[in-house]
């Protein structure tokens, strides 16, 4: 499908602001949506090995999943994880997974591989969709399509690792997640820094290099960690003095679109 030009994805996003708002005044109506959240997903685990090994059924209350259904640390459930690796199907998600994200290991120092389903993917991308409308319906406007996106946290480089059964797989943080769910358009339109320096390996070379290219770019949503998204913008401020030209935002509003008066469209502060 051919990307066309940026104004009818803002024009689309209007709209779809403005259509969510109904979905927020629907405040009486989340317990039902949890429910029939779990049912659905209920009815998919009780397909998986995991499930039957657990005594899962389609049709069971909360109160019944919840009297099967200890809590599991990685370390138990480890065996299935590498049985999704070498190809098996329907052990904890229906289907197979080839998709693994790797956490930080910050609490054992050991990194985890954490499968993730194509039903998570679109998941996520959904959800991600809906945090930005739901932003927008927050501000009244939906003036956080018009600029770039920065995403910055880790490199968004995949790796690919053969299982021992010769299947390949795929693997990466959150960050080269989020990045490879990003839709053509979107990564056209909005995403920053685009993938020949997100990719980098090497942090200092990757902060450079996002800092030269978006110093003077109309960014209006900032995402990533706290802690690197602070070092960002120490160094966009640092590189700014440096060179005697200001960012294109003040310092006050660089990790945070510009919120404009729904009315006069006037820079709030």
């Amino acid at each position: 499908m051919p990307i066309l030009p940026k104004f009818f994805y803002r024009l689309g996003a209007s709209f779809a602001t403005v259509r969510v708002a109904g979905r927020l005044g629907q405040r009486k109506a989340a317990v039902a949506a949890q429910n029939e959240t779990f049912r659905q997903l209920l009815r998919q685990l009780a397909v998986t090995q995991q499930g039957r090994d657990l005594g899962l059924e389609a049709e069971m209350d909360y109160r019944t999943f919840h009297t099967r259904v200890a809590l599991q640390s990685y370390e138990t459930i480890a065996p299935q994880i590498d049985r999704i690796k070498n190809g098996e199907t329907d052990v904890l998600w229906p289907g197979t997974c080839q998709l693994f994200v790797r956490s930080a290991g910050a609490t054992t120092g050991t990194p985890k591989d954490l499968p993730s389903s194509d039903a998570m993917s679109t998941h996520l991308r959904q959800a991600t969709a809906d945090t930005l409308l739901f932003f927008a319906r927050r501000a009244k406007h939906a003036e956080i399509f018009r600029g770039r996106h920065l995403l910055y946290a880790g490199s968004t480089a995949m790796t690919t690792q053969q299982a021992p059964t010769g299947r390949f797989i795929y693997r990466g943080n959150v960050t080269a997640m989020l990045a490879a769910l990003v839709p053509p358009w979107a990564a056209r339109h909005l995403l920053e820094p685009p993938a020949k320096i997100s990719q980098s390996t090497e942090p200092a070379a990757r902060l450079r290099n996002t800092v030269n290219r978006t110093l003077q770019q109309d960014i209006s949503l900032v995402a990533g960690t706290p802690k690197t998204l602070l070092h960002l913008c120490e160094t966009v401020l640092h590189r700014a003095a440096t060179r005697g030209t200001p960012p294109r935002r003040s310092p006050s509003r660089l990790a945070q679109p510009r919120m404009r008066h729904p009315r006069r469209g006037v820079p709030r502060q």
